[in-house]
């Protein structure tokens, strides 16, 4: 788990927690961070609805698809992202209006590397 700050702005990148370690974490007083990378790629097991709650997040991302397994109960206002739909996720900290999108943009329906 990694905890990266720019400025008063926060992301959890959570990993693989297992859930002992997301119990370890919640139990622990609670902290505000701007994006959440969901743990265990969203599953339910991993409780990614209680580090939502715990972290308030304006956005979290799931490695993986938006599954019935892993299909996020988000509070209202709060982005979610699965990369199987979005592709490579970008985030810009501090946050700011836009600081969230994908790569290649929506536009872009392939990107080719020259030889």
């Amino acid at each position: 788990m990694l905890l990266v700050s720019a400025g008063s702005r926060r992301a959890l990148l959570t990993g693989d927690l297992a859930p002992p370690g997301v119990q370890m974490l919640l139990d622990e007083p609670p902290i505000d961070c701007d994006v959440l990378v969901a743990p265990h790629h969203g599953s339910r097991s991993s409780n990614p609805t209680g580090l939502i709650d715990w972290c308030r997040p304006e956005c979290v991302i799931v490695s993986g698809s938006p599954s019935q397994g892993t299909r996020l109960n988000a509070p209202p206002g709060v982005c979610v992202y699965h990369t199987a739909v979005a592709g490579a996720i970008v985030v810009r900290l501090p946050v700011v209006p836009n600081s969230f999108g994908t790569f290649p943009p929506p536009s872009v329906t392939a990107i080719r590397v020259p030889p």
